[in-house]
Parts: structure tokens; sequence; C-alpha cells
């Protein structure tokens, strides 16, 4: 590389030497180079989430089951990032050891119903005909009863605990994954390497594993990212109903319904743990977004 040792005679020649020169520092170009930045928040917020739920210990050193009468409703400072409740327990440590339990339940509920619900959309949708109309059917009952009352339903016959909760939101994501994965393999059973395949003699099961479900899945996946905002919000919502994790073990949906008590002087008690709630669906819901414009 030569250096520049003649003058600028010219401003086209200033223009072409200006171009040429590294002007972007690496954090400037980073940050071009990201196509969307409320993506890369929204990652942010979820990665951060999940390691909450991973090492807990990496991020609060207060015990979330034991607090000190002395400084209980203590507002959000330094020293309690989100305050206190009335126990005196630190309620940033609650939220943060409670992601263990809601994203436990959170992403059992979302492999339940995107095993069973896949599973069944992929049969469905390939039999046709008379079996594909006797399980839409039924999936159709599924969805035409609401979701919030079908999990209380299915938690209350179960038994209260996280991993219930779990199954219970599970079950009632069951219709969408089947639906969504149906119509994704009514599509892809017309195509001509389906067609060709049966052509050479394939059995079905052969068929329906290599070509229908490899080419069928990917819509389901950002459904997975979607519920899996949905699932957070059903979780915390049977939480706060009481159905989640007992008392005073810690969870999102329980943190907000013991702070409701004491919205009216102590408002971060209830506000907090929901502003997180919310967040995290919003990321959530943003990454499905993105997911599905990039599938298109």
């Amino acid at each position: 590389m030569t250096a520049l040792t003649e003058p600028i005679d010219s401003p086209e020649a200033a223009d072409e030497v200006a171009v040429a020169r590294p002007v972007a520092s690496p954090l400037r170009r980073a940050l071009t180079a990201v196509r969307s930045p409320t993506l890369v928040i929204a990652w942010l917020i979820v990665l951060t989430v999940i390691a909450w739920a991973v090492a807990p210990q990496l991020f609060t050193h207060s015990n979330p089951l034991v607090g000190n009468p002395e400084q209980a409703f203590e507002a959000p400072s330094w020293h309690h990032l989100f305050g206190t409740d009335q126990l005196g327990r630190d309620m940033f440590s609650r939220v943060v050891y409670g992601s263990r339990n809601t994203l436990t339940a959170t992403l059992y509920a979302v492999l339940v119903g995107f095993v069973a619900g896949g599973t069944i959309g992929l049969l469905s949708g390939y039999a046709d005909g008379t079996t594909d109309a006797v399980v839409m059917r039924f999936i159709d009952v599924l969805l035409s009863v609401p979701t919030l009352l079908l999990a209380m339903t299915v938690v209350a016959a179960l038994g209260y605990g996280v991993l219930n909760v779990a199954l219970a939101v599970g079950i009632v994501s069951i219709a969408s994954f089947a639906r969504v994965m149906r119509s994704q393999v009514l599509k892809v059973v017309q195509s001509e390497y389906v067609e060709a395949a049966r052509g050479l003699g394939s059995r079905w099961p052969r068929v329906l594993v290599l070509h229908v479900l490899p080419n069928s899945v990917r819509s389901v996946l950002s459904l997975a990212a979607l519920e899996f905002g949905t699932a957070v919000l059903a979780v915390a919502t049977l939480g706060f109903l009481g159905y989640g994790a007992p008392p005073p073990q810690p969870e999102w949906g329980l943190a907000v319904s013991e702070g409701r008590a004491f919205l009216d002087t102590y408002p971060w008690l209830a506000l907090i743990p929901g502003a997180v709630i919310a967040v995290v669906v919003l990321a959530s819901n943003r990454i499905s977004t993105a997911s599905r414009g990039r599938r298109r």
C-alpha cells in the first residue's frame, strides 16, 4: 500500500480520498450493520432473562426468601433496585429468582404445545380426508374455548404447582401449533419432490420425516417464539390467581398478586414485576415478527 504524496488539486480528488478513509468508528459500523436495533434490544432482553433463570446468583446476592422487617417498603434505590416488599425482602432478588419458575413453566409449555400440536398437525395434514376433518373439528372446539378458562380447568384437574401450570398452558397451545403445522403440510404435500418420492415407492413414514416435516416446521418455529410470550403471560396469570408456585417461592405472577394489596401506597411492588412481564412478552413478540418476516 503506497502513501499519498501528491497534493490534492481538485474537489473530486478530495472526495475520493475522503471516501477511502475509514471515517466510521467500529461501534458505529457495528450499529450500522444491524438491520433493526429493536430486534437487538429484544434479543438482549430475552437473553438477560434467560441468564437470570440459569444463574440468578450472578445478578444478586440477596436471599429472595429472607427479608429484614426493618427495611420493609423501601422505595427503589441503588441498594434495592426494585425496592423491598412488606417483609423487607429485596424485590429485585425475587424477580430474578422468580424468572426460574416462570421461564421453566414457559419452556415446558411451549415444548408440550410444539411437540404435541406439531405432531397432530403433521399427521392430520398428511392423512387428509375423514381423519383430517375429524381432527380439525376437535381443534376448532379447543380454539372456541377461552384459553384462560381452559388452562384454569386443566390445572384445577391436575393440581396446583409450576409443572402442572406448564402442562395446562401447553395443552391450551396445542390447537394453535396443530393448525399452523397442518396448513404448511397441506402446501408441502403438493410439491413436486413429495410426489416424486411417492412415485419412487418411498413409504409414507419416510416421506413424512425426510420431506414433509423439514419443509413444514419453519413456520411452526416462528409460532413457538410468539407462543413463548403468550405462555409467559399465561403462566404469570395463573400464578397471579394462585395456581402456580406457592408462597414464599418467588414467581412473577405471584409477585404482582402480593403487591396489588399495596398498590395505592407502594405501587412498585406490583408495577415493577408487571413491567418485567410486559417487556419480556413484547421482546418475544418482536423476535417472532422478525422471524416470520425472514421466512417469507
